[in-house]
């Protein structure tokens, strides 16, 4: 716990330091979330068909398992300074999405778990 509350104020401070917390907007910051779960998305999607490698937009080859890894990461950070710029900790949304995930029932369809109606 004491490494992600470090990172998380390190980041804050990074985002406060770049402008982002007081000239960025949380559309803007929900626009960033999308844009690296899309490449985190795209990324998983090259492993399942068995692609280890591929060219990036500089034209340098990267390991799609690294990507992966890369793209998590991305998709924390953008996800940290949205909490920041709403004014909730990130810790305290995660754990209040687990205590609702924790009793949902569902069954896996396809790879995915699909929650049950209620």
């Amino acid at each position: 716990m004491d490494r992600f509350i470090k990172i998380q104020t390190d980041i804050l401070n990074w985002a406060e330091s770049r402008g982002i917390l007081d000239q960025g907007t949380a559309l803007g910051q929900a626009i960033k979330t999308q844009e690296e779960a899309q490449e985190l998305r795209d990324h998983v999607l090259m492993q399942s068909l068995g692609i280890d490698r591929f060219q990036d937009k500089k034209g340098e080859w990267q390991d799609v398992h690294e990507a992966i890894f890369d793209d998590i990461g991305d998709t924390l950070v953008t996800l940290i300074i949205q909490a920041e710029m709403q004014g909730f900790d990130i810790i305290d949304a995660l754990e209040s999405a687990y205590l609702i995930i924790n009793e949902r029932k569902g069954r896996m369809i396809n790879g995915q778990f699909v929650k049950d109606a209620e």
